[in-house]
């Protein structure tokens, strides 16, 4: 009976280690499993949002192609009316026909430069006048 009894006390503790070495390789595999699933959560969710940034960003240059065409445009149209735009980093120069010249800083704001607002920046007589004139250049570009 000793020896019975000796055998089901070690079997009891060959168990015991048996079922914590069990639960430790368990509780390990779930938290790699869990932290491989968030990984390739976060990996997709980083695709996505640098898909999105790539697309963002070829909207934005095909933004800015047309709005360079635009101002290409105006710049022509202001030229068959006498007058000259020079547009060199954030400054414009614009010199009319009698040989008046503005140079301005354009002017940021939310919904970007605005050349009426830079105008308004100088005062002076060939302001005034170049504003009409730019004023009439828009509404007829407008207008064909």
């Amino acid at each position: 009976m000793t020896n019975l009894a000796g055998t089901l006390s070690i079997f009891s503790i060959l168990l015991t280690i048996c079922s914590i070495l069990g639960g430790i390789v368990a509780f390990r595999n779930g938290i790699t499993r869990t932290a491989n699933e968030i990984q390739e959560r976060v990996i997709n969710a980083l695709e996505t949002e640098l898909e999105q940034l790539r697309q963002r960003l070829d909207d934005l240059k095909e933004e800015n192609t047309r709005l360079k065409l635009t101002i290409d445009t105006i710049c022509a149209a202001l030229k068959s009316h006498g007058m000259a735009i020079t547009i060199e980093g954030d400054m414009v120069s614009i010199r009319d026909s009698s040989g008046s010249q503005t140079t301005t800083r354009i002017q940021e704001s939310e919904q970007g430069p605005s050349i009426e607002s830079a105008m308004r920046s100088t005062r002076n007589d060939s302001v005034s006048r170049t504003t009409a004139q730019i004023q009439e250049s828009e509404q007829s570009i407008c207008l064909q």
